[in-house]
């Protein structure tokens, strides 16, 4: 569950980087980051349930659109808010396929105990 843990962080700074880095060519910046945050904060933490275990998969989705946004939304080089998105949305595509249990033991060793 290391890496859910990872993207409820980037997903709060994502939330937070408007204010930070600023927009200055529109609005529809400050919404996109922090709509993108909040939905990859959200399937974050759906994953944690039993029912949404796999929804941190669509993290992958809500990582295409915030690459492919900040990539083809800007002249090169893009201001850093645009390089900040894009930076976000490959770490996101490196750690929604991490499985939820990565970090346990493979399952048939689970319930075996050493004497």
């Amino acid at each position: 569950m290391w890496a859910r843990y990872l993207e409820i962080v980037l997903g709060a700074w994502l939330i937070a980087s408007p204010w930070i880095f600023g927009h200055a060519t529109g609005l529809w910046l400050h919404y996109n980051d922090v709509i993108s945050g909040s939905a990859v904060v959200f399937l974050a933490a759906a994953s944690f349930t039993r029912r949404g275990r796999w929804a941190h998969l669509l993290t992958g989705a809500v990582a295409v659109w915030l690459g492919a946004s900040a990539y083809f939304g800007f002249d090169r080089p893009g201001p850093p808010a645009a390089q900040n998105e894009i930076t976000l949305a490959l770490l996101l595509l490196t750690m929604f396929a991490v499985p939820n249990e990565s970090s346990d033991p493979p399952v048939p060793w689970r319930g075996q105990t050493t004497s």
